[in-house]
């Protein structure tokens, strides 16, 4: 399932966790990204799912992974996607540093840190108080894979 209708579901539903790969923050900005010097033709394009409204709405702990070398989708996306998560609830950026839209490590880039993910969850007496601690993201030029979390005051 996509990025934009499994946020939208997750803003009305209750799921366990939402994990997002690759993520848009909405399909014009999206659309704007492929585009480029023609995004201008952006108004073309319908608007169905804005995951950047639909996710401050979502109530359960986000994970988005976002490549470093998606040239697709921005990895400012998953950023983005990552700050407007609902405050009240944890979310895990995870930004592997070689991972492209379509070319990864499935075990290193996706299964592990989902694994993780879900453990941290299971850990959590209640994953919505439960503080982790803050880990900064390395920067877009670092070869290495990073990881930020945020949770709740």
């Amino acid at each position: 399932m996509g990025t934009g209708p499994t946020t939208f579901l997750s803003s009305v539903r209750q799921p366990y966790a939402l994990i997002l790969m690759s993520p848009y923050t909405s399909i014009k900005n999206a659309a704007k990204a492929i585009l480029g010097w023609a995004s201008f033709l952006g108004f073309l394009v319908q608007e169905k799912f804005r995951n950047i409204d639909s996710i401050t709405e979502t109530n359960c702990p986000v994970m988005v992974i976002h490549g470093k070398m998606d040239t697709l989708i921005p990895p400012s996306h998953g950023i983005d996607l990552f700050n407007a998560a609902n405050p009240n609830v944890p979310a895990l950026l995870h930004m592997p540093a070689k991972m492209d839209h379509n070319e990864f490590q499935l075990e290193g880039d996706l299964v592990d840190p989902i694994k993780e993910f879900v453990t941290r969850i299971k850990k959590a007496v209640n994953p919505v108080k439960d503080k982790p601690k803050k880990i900064v993201e390395s920067s877009k030029e670092d070869d290495s894979d990073s990881f930020e979390e945020k949770n709740s005051n």
